[in-house]
């Protein structure tokens, strides 16, 4: 008996899923202008291969949930079926991921010098107060 040879699956391309998704998000509101049913596939690869001629470098881990937003933004505002040129004003601006700085490096000694010099210019206002 043979043994199916366990081949990895190709990728998912994010920005197609994306797209399609946005697209299947518009055609259920059954907006005016909407494309026969039978056309909708052929909609949501035209939509794909504008947005990836755009010039932006897309990234998955930037882009994704502001495409996301974007059709979402899209959606609830659309009253007949919209154009991909709508779209793109309706994208966040990217977040890029902060990271943490690392601790200050402060030497104890120097914290005690100066927790010493903060008491004594307290004390010193106190008496110039009184």
């Amino acid at each position: 008996m043979n043994e199916p040879v366990n081949q990895p699956l190709p990728p998912v391309n994010w920005l197609k899923q994306c797209v399609s998704v946005g697209i299947g998000a518009l055609v259920v509101l059954h907006l005016d202008g909407a494309p026969p049913a039978e056309t909708v596939r052929s909609t949501a690869s035209m939509w794909y291969r504008i947005i990836k001629g755009w010039p932006i470098l897309w990234d998955e881990a930037l882009d994704r949930g502001r495409l996301t937003q974007a059709f979402i933004a899209l959606a609830s505002q659309a009253t007949r079926w919209p154009a991909p040129h709508q779209l793109r004003p309706l994208l966040p601006s990217r977040i890029y991921p902060q990271q943490a700085l690392p601790p200050p490096e402060y030497p104890e000694e120097k914290a005690k010098a100066n927790r010493q010099k903060i008491r004594d210019l307290l004390k010193t206002a106190y008496q110039k107060i009184n």
